[in-house]
């Protein structure tokens, strides 16, 4: 996947997977635009990008992104020196010192706000530059968290701002889709980065200490693997994912009445025809036929991938299925099964329609 002649800014990108997006953008021959709070780790990247150089075109510049004015600035500053942006990733972020260790009932004031203000608040200033300037069909991607999904004890504040940063992905996608501007964010879990060690050893934590987080794989991931989807998300390939593109698709309140009815209709018309096919074929034959035309009616409606007029077609032959199979075993019953009990079966079937 070439980048080549795109321009990217990506925020927390001199360290962990910030860093580790910023290398593979510039791999693929993007342009890369880094911005850092840390004066030490930007001196290291620019050292590393400017190894690179001509082949590589990078930009470096000290940011805090909890300070509004500090983002704007470096974002007008890539726009007038490059005089285009075509994707972000928002990446910056802290954990707290208190990072799981105090509950939500012994949480600082300066922890909450610290944690917010990076992550929440300072991603909200970088997302309402880089809107204002990208490109159409461009494309944003921001950093959520497992704890975005989820709540683990010991994690508030962090959990609280990676919450948000969801919601205002939500809305940035659906705001910015008529531009063809993706919005989207990565929520991975415990990555083993240079922050996490350092909180590691300041918490005590031992080397061998059980490995208890909430995901599948039993190790951390790398920021490397990370970048990997980022930049994903980032380029050409990904133009057609839309954010919450694993959400099941929801029917609305008329086209459920709507598919009700056709469904409703085929089962009226299925126990019509079933009758006479009875008379011309075996009755357990016609059950088996309307198993059939059921099954295909659901096969129907399963690929349809939510579109309404597939979803009909599959319901209406679902329909038919069902009015099959119970005309077909109403009609057989009411001949081998006792006065009795023909007449429970009869009143059952009448109240359930």
């Amino acid at each position: 996947m070439s980048l080549q002649g795109k321009v990217y800014a990506v925020t927390g990108g001199a360290s962990g997977i910030g860093l580790a997006t910023a290398k593979l953008i510039s791999e693929r021959g993007g342009t890369v635009c880094i911005a850092d709070v840390n004066r030490n780790a930007l001196n290291e990247a620019e050292s590393y990008f400017a190894s690179k150089t001509p082949s590589v075109q990078f930009m470096v510049t000290q940011v805090d992104v909890s300070n509004k004015q500090q983002v704007s600035d470096w974002i007008a500053n890539i726009k007038n020196t490059y005089h285009q942006l075509d994707g972000a990733a928002n990446i910056a972020g802290v954990i707290g010192k208190d990072h799981g260790t105090k509950g939500v009932a012994d949480l600082d004031d300066d922890e909450w706000d610290t944690i917010i203000g990076v992550n929440l608040t300072g991603l909200m200033y970088c997302l309402r530059a880089e809107l204002r300037n990208i490109a159409d069909g461009g494309s944003i991607v921001n950093m959520a968290s497992i704890h975005a999904t989820t709540g683990v004890a010991n994690h508030g504040a962090y959990a609280a701002s990676k919450h948000g940063v969801l919601g205002l992905t939500r809305v940035a996608a659906k705001e910015n889709g008529h531009r063809e501007v993706r919005v989207n964010a990565v929520a991975p879990g415990p990555i083993y980065t240079g922050m996490m060690q350092s909180h590691w050893d300041r918490i005590g934590r031992p080397s061998d200490a059980p490995f208890d987080d909430p995901i599948a794989f039993r190790r951390q991931g790398t920021p490397e693997e990370v970048a990997k989807v980022v930049v994903f998300l980032l380029g050409p390939e990904s133009s057609g994912t839309p954010v919450d593109s694993s959400r099941p698709f929801v029917i609305p309140s008329s086209d459920k009445s709507l598919i009700t009815s056709i469904l409703s209709l085929g089962t009226f018309f299925g126990a019509i025809v079933a009758g006479d096919l009875a008379d011309l074929w075996a009755r357990r034959m016609t059950i088996l036929l309307g198993c059939f035309i059921f099954s295909t009616g659901v096969v129907r409606e399963i690929a349809s991938s939510g579109q309404l007029a597939r979803m009909t077609i599959g319901c209406l032959v679902a329909g038919l299925g069902v009015g099959f199979e119970s005309a077909v075993i109403i009609l057989y019953m009411s001949e081998i099964a006792p006065r009795k009990i023909r007449r429970a079966i009869v009143s059952a079937y009448q109240l359930s329609m």
